[in-house]
C-alpha cells in the first residue's frame, strides 16, 4: 500500500465553514469582553497545532488577518506555519504585536498600551492555561459586572499588582483573553482586579 503526499490542507486544517465558524467565534468573545470573568464556551470545533489552545487558536483565526500583527511562540515552527497560512498574519515581537499567543505570561508593561489618542492600539494577550477554577483567588469589580465576580486561574504573585497599574492607565492599557481548552475568559482593561489573600 502506497502512501500520498500530505496536502497543506489535511496537515493545517483550519475552521471547517470558515464564515460561519468565525461569526459564531467573534460573537462569544464580545460576550466574554461584555461580561468579565464569566466562563465563556467556544463551540466551534477545531484541531489546530498542540502548541496552542483550541480557543486560542479559533480567537487567532477569527481576529487575525494580512493587516493584525501577531506574537507567537518563536519555538512552535508548526505553529507559525499554520497561522501563516490561514490568517497571513505579520509576526512580530512581543512590543510591536496587537495580538499575543502564549502559554507564558510576559510582565504587562512590556507590551503595547496604545495612548491617549489612540488607545485601541493596545494589545490583546491570549493566554494559554491548563485549567481554570485552580490557583490564586481574584475579585473582579467594574463595567459588565453587576457586583463582583470571583476568579481562580494559576497566575504569579506579580499579576495583580502589574494588573492595578493597567487598569489605572485606562483607556490606555492592554485587554487578556484567558483560554483553556474550547472555553475563554474575557479581561478587558476597564475591569479592576483584586486578589483575594
Amino acid at each position: 500500500m502506497t502512501s500520498h503526499p500530505i496536502t497543506n490542507n489535511e496537515l493545517l486544517a483550519g475552521f471547517t465553514h470558515p464564515v460561519q465558524h468565525a461569526q459564531s467565534c467573534f460573537r462569544s468573545i464580545l460576550q466574554a469582553m461584555s461580561t468579565p470573568g464569566c466562563l465563556i464556551d467556544l463551540t466551534v470545533e477545531l484541531s489546530p497545532p498542540p502548541a496552542i489552545s483550541s480557543a486560542a487558536a479559533a480567537i487567532l483565526l477569527t481576529l487575525a488577518d494580512s493587516t493584525t500583527r501577531i506574537y507567537l511562540p518563536p519555538l512552535s515552527a508548526e505553529l507559525c506555519h499554520w497561522a501563516a497560512f490561514h490568517c497571513g498574519a505579520p509576526q512580530v515581537d512581543m512590543k510591536q504585536a496587537d495580538y499575543l499567543f502564549t502559554s507564558q505570561r510576559p510582565p504587562l508593561a512590556s507590551l503595547a498600551s496604545g495612548s491617549d489618542e489612540m488607545p485601541e492600539r493596545g494589545a490583546t494577550l491570549v493566554l494559554d492555561m491548563a485549567i481554570f477554577g485552580q490557583g490564586r483567588h481574584y475579585r473582579l469589580t467594574g463595567p459588565g459586572i453587576a457586583k463582583d465576580q470571583h476568579l481562580h486561574v494559576p497566575f504569579d504573585e506579580s499579576f495583580a499588582a502589574e494588573w492595578q497599574i493597567n487598569h489605572q492607565n485606562f483607556p490606555r492599557g492592554l485587554d487578556m483573553i484567558l483560554c483553556s481548552g474550547q472555553q475563554i475568559i474575557a479581561l478587558p482593561r476597564s475591569v479592576c482586579i483584586e486578589e483575594i489573600i
